[in-house]
């Protein structure tokens, strides 16, 4: 009876947890994401300060200001290099979609339907008619599909027009906000460990910990491999003569993020298909770039991944689909987060808990 009565109360308390969560994610963390963001920056741009050993209130004031406006410098020196370069190309690659359909994909289709049905032909016939009535679904969802994006893009730069000034409130508050947490950096920490009840700081404190090198962890790592794999492809890309190069290229380098599926889920099929249409010297150009990229990702992941994720690729990947399925893209990017944080937690309290394995390990 009493494991009973523990089994319904764990129940109702994690329950009341998740309902809490939901509640915060829903109603109160949109009006406080913009300080969320600037606790954040501010935590990023004190670590400088650590390996400074400024001592002088005054000089750690000012530094932290000045950081946060090299921060904030670089920020926008990267939106204004790219961010206006893609938009354009989103635009115009927006207004070019029915073309495209037109004089790419509708001839791909049909050369490709002409293949099928001449490797299938020696066959049962009526195999055939359904890849080719397959291959006219495909068609006619394709155009479908451009319709409604072309529709979905104008709706969405309407309603961002709509929404520009409110957004321009939260840039200013993010911004002012990091400035006030970096100057007053110790202050507000102290001031989040007075909220924590005595019995659970350490715990929590220890928590918060691990939670936050994993989040350095994340950022560091994916930031690089992005920002790689973004500048070869644009290069890559643009050598090869491909229109609309960097915004395909910020298009797979996001695809890229996704563990266990990366570039060559794009630039290998993109690379069979200039193979059937006998584009060969683009088909090779796009295999070079894809190898080039494999083989500079590979050495990247060596030095860094392994070392601050150490978490398994298929692990990752569920924890990105079940967050982004719960919260959205906030819980895409905070599940993986939240799951090295707990197993980076749970061997540490392992190690604790019996440190004998851990120094057989080392001698």
């Amino acid at each position: 009876m009493e494991a009973k009565k523990n089994f319904i109360w764990n129940v109702l308390f994690y329950a009341t947890v998740l309902l809490l969560v939901v509640l915060v994610y829903k109603y109160i963390l949109p009006i406080l994401t913009p300080f969320i963001i600037g606790f954040c920056v501010a935590s990023i741009v004190r670590l400088p300060l650590r390996k400074l050993h400024t001592k002088n209130p005054k000089n750690a004031r000012r530094l932290s200001a000045l950081l946060c406006i090299l921060f904030y410098l670089v920020i926008a020196g990267l939106l204004g290099l790219f961010g206006a370069r893609i938009v354009t190309e989103l635009g115009a690659f927006t207004a070019a979609i029915p073309g495209i359909l037109e004089t790419h994909l509708y001839p791909l289709g049909t050369q490709i339907a002409d293949y099928v049905q001449a490797v299938l032909a020696p066959f049962d016939p009526r195999l055939t008619e359904w890849v080719i009535e397959l291959g006219k679904t495909v068609l006619q969802s394709l155009g479908q599909f451009a319709t409604d994006l072309s529709a979905s893009v104008v709706k969405w730069v309407a309603n961002s027009a709509v929404s520009l000034p409110g957004f321009v409130i939260q840039v200013i508050l993010t911004i002012v906000s990091t400035f006030y947490f970096a100057a007053d950096y110790e202050k507000v920490l102290a001031l989040f460990k007075k909220c924590i009840p005595e019995g659970k700081r350490q715990v929590i404190v220890e928590a918060l910990g691990y939670a936050k090198t994993a989040v350095l962890a994340f950022l560091k790592t994916y930031s690089i491999l992005f920002s790689v794999t973004f500048l070869e492809l644009s290069i890559g890309l643009s050598v090869l003569g491909i229109p609309y190069a960097i915004l395909i290229a910020l298009a797979i380098a996001i695809f890229d993020l996704m563990p266990v599926l990366g570039t060559g889920g794009i630039l290998l099929p993109w690379a069979l298909i200039l193979l059937i249409l006998g584009n060969i010297p683009l088909a090779i150009g796009i295999i070079v770039l894809y190898v080039i990229i494999t083989a500079v990702r590979n050495a990247l992941e060596s030095r860094i991944v392994g070392n601050h994720i150490g978490l398994h690729p298929l692990a990752t990947l569920i924890a990105m689909i079940l967050g982004l399925r719960l919260i959205g893209l906030l819980g895409m990017i905070a599940f993986p987060i939240a799951l090295v944080a707990a197993v980076n937690f749970r061997r540490q309290a392992l190690a604790a808990a019996d440190p004998q394995p851990a120094a057989e390990t080392q001698a």
